[in-house]
């Protein structure tokens, strides 16, 4: 039966995946009750391999990494050959439907971001501590690759340097920072730190800041035709859903409590307040926690949420697809919401190095022109799951 399964299907979906980006001549073989897929992956940087496998055509799955050997996981180098060995009874004894399964190849090459698989799923969206966090809704979220960190200034370094591509900051009159009050200074981009000083190398791991939305749109349409794969920005609803927790839905992306050590972010702090002479309250500081930084920290300093993702609360507030309307969830669709409707500003989410901890919840909502930039805006990157 599983032999049969495989023939039958196997044959169609790895024709249609010949299409994709790096991967090429997949083919398989069946042996007793192992799966052997041989595939070819053109490229000049080690991918992240991972296989997929379906019983509709339509809802994939990712196969679990015990039940595979062979070129699976991360730093697998392009090759004109290569082989996957799956043993599906390790984690199923019932694949009945018509399996087929696909190879997908994510990039591994530091200049460009590093993506985590985020499953799908429905969540509680918004909250009752906003007017425009309400009402809370269920929204359903299909599977979406996200950037495990930030956009650093080596990515954006890398698209500028490929494009000669100028941002709204260069083409304009420069943007905001921030040293114990706020200024607008012309020639200030994203080479720059949240104090106005030119970066050195050493701080390329870095968030990218004083970028527009129209910078980060600009990124990502480079990305996807330098890719062949669909990069974006998240919609508020995946955002909010990836920060949570998937369907827990925490208060912070590290969970519901106060941060303590490396499970918390880079947010207002102790050291911030010592730095601005700000005042010390529960409402004005995370009191008693000290991050480390003052402005900017290294992205992936602290420690992931539960999905693998860095960052989610605090450094940089980050720019989503969705024009903002503060009434859009009482109208907004349940699954898979993104609001296209145009409006001033564009939503941003997850709070930054200089916000008040009430602006820190996954939940909340907040917003600016296209072309607005700061010096705690910055932004990460998504692209769909090959979903057919």
């Amino acid at each position: 039966m599983l032999k049969s399964f495989f023939h039958t299907c196997l044959l169609l979906l790895c024709t249609q995946y010949l299409l994709a980006q790096s991967v090429e001549q997949v083919d398989f073989r069946v042996e007793d009750t192992e799966v052997i897929i041989s595939y070819q992956l053109r490229g000049t940087s080690p991918f992240t391999i991972v296989l997929l496998y379906s019983l509709d055509g339509y809802t994939w799955q990712r196969v679990p990494a015990t039940a595979c050997s062979g070129a699976i996981g991360e730093n697998i180098n392009p090759a004109n050959r290569l082989e996957i060995r799956w043993q599906p009874l390790l984690h199923s004894n019932q694949l009945e439907g018509n399996l087929g399964v696909k190879v997908q190849a994510l990039f591994r090459d530091p200049n460009f971001p590093e993506m985590v698989l985020v499953r799908g799923g429905t969540f509680q969206m918004g909250s009752n501590e906003s007017e425009d966090e309400k009402p809370i809704h269920s929204v359903s979220i299909s599977d979406f690759y996200m950037g495990k960190y930030e956009v650093t200034v080596a990515n954006f370094k890398r698209f500028v340097e490929a494009t000669n591509y100028q941002t709204d900051a260069e083409k304009g009159d420069g943007s905001y920072i921030y040293t114990g009050k706020w200024e607008k200074k012309a020639g200030i981009n994203w080479r720059f730190d949240a104090a106005g000083n030119l970066r050195n190398s050493e701080e390329n791991n870095h968030p990218v800041i004083h970028v527009s939305w129209n910078d980060a749109q600009a990124y990502c349409d480079w990305l996807s035709k330098k890719t062949g794969k669909n990069y974006r920005l998240p919609s508020e609803a995946e955002w909010e859903y990836a920060a949570s927790n998937g369907n827990k839905h925490s208060k912070y992306s590290w969970g519901d409590g106060l941060p303590s050590g490396t499970k918390g972010g880079n947010v207002r702090d102790e050291k911030a307040a010592d730095k601005f002479n700000w005042i010390k309250n529960e409402s004005n500081i995370f009191v008693g926690y000290d991050d480390g930084y003052v402005y900017t920290a290294p992205v992936g300093k602290y420690a992931p949420n539960e999905l693998g993702l860095y960052d989610m609360t605090g450094n940089v507030w980050e720019w989503c697809l969705d024009w903002y309307d503060k009434n859009y969830y009482s109208t907004s669709s349940s699954r898979n919401p993104v609001n296209n409707s145009v409006a001033t500003n564009r939503v941003l989410r997850g709070g930054s190095w200089l916000h008040y901890p009430q602006s820190s919840r996954v939940a909340l909502r907040n917003s600016y022109a296209p072309d607005d930039r700061s010096d705690f805006i910055g932004f990460r990157v998504v692209f769909p799951s090959e979903s057919k």
